[in-house]
């Protein structure tokens, strides 16, 4: 392992490698991990941003929200049952606060 000096203290240097799903922007120590991840897919999401959408369950319910992010769901985050699922940040309109949607669910 590389040494070094650093402020005239002598250090190790240990490099940690990650892989990372390039949907969901999981990490994972073993690359066939990411992969499997990766291998899921994602949607096409069917909003953007700045779109006005119903949100269909949940607070808010049967109100307006406005599109202010798009993302997909990561496993460890969501669970599996909602990875690489679209997500949605949105503003609520006409009622305060702001919501995360999920494409199918609640929007």
């Amino acid at each position: 392992m590389p040494e070094g000096l650093y402020g005239g203290i002598k250090l190790k240097i240990k490099t940690k490698t990650t892989y990372v799903c390039e949907i969901c922007g999981e990490e994972y120590s073993e690359i066939d991990t990411a992969l499997k991840c990766e291998s899921r897919g994602a949607k096409t999401p069917k909003y953007a941003i700045g779109d006005i959408v119903t949100i269909l369950s949940g607070e808010g319910s049967g109100k307006s929200a406005k599109i202010t992010g798009v993302f997909y769901y990561s496993p460890s985050w969501a669970g599996e049952r909602y990875a690489h699922h679209v997500g949605y940040n949105a503003d609520l309109i006409d009622h305060g606060g702001s919501r995360q949607l999920i494409e199918g669910e609640s929007v």
